[in-house]
């Protein structure tokens, strides 16, 4: 179920990109990274230390990363911009103002991370 539900919002956020609401794909893009993590987590399993919250998602998968296959790792660091990417949904989601208006800017500021870690968790195979 969280596989699709990840697959949804990919194609929201795609929607939302091609009608000119960043704010909202950047969201969507973000959840379905996030969604995916958790379904790979889940089947592996990895287990969680502490707090079920985004950031220990994150770090743990990291750490994982690293330890399953340490060179294949630091052939796709871009992984660690995960965290980057989740500042950005939260500002995308709570702040007042509209932080992305253009498409310019959703592309410099957005988008190009985010084709980035898509790619290595690929590569790492966390993405199918």
């Amino acid at each position: 179920m969280l596989k699709i539900k990840a697959k949804c919002n990919y194609d929201v956020a795609f929607f939302a990109e091609g009608e000119g609401h960043y704010d909202a794909a950047v969201s969507r893009y973000y959840y379905y990274l996030l969604q995916s993590i958790i379904y790979y987590m889940n089947k592996i399993p990895i287990v969680l230390g502490g707090k079920y919250n985004q950031d220990t998602r994150i770090w743990t998968l990291i750490k994982h990363l690293k330890e399953k296959d340490r060179n294949k790792f630091e052939e796709n660091r871009e992984v660690l911009k995960l965290q980057g990417l989740k500042t950005q949904r939260h500002r995308s989601d709570y702040y007042a103002d509209q932080i992305i208006d253009t498409e310019h800017k959703f592309k410099v500021n957005f988008k190009n991370d985010f084709i980035n870690v898509e790619r290595a968790l690929k590569t790492l195979c966390v993405l199918e």
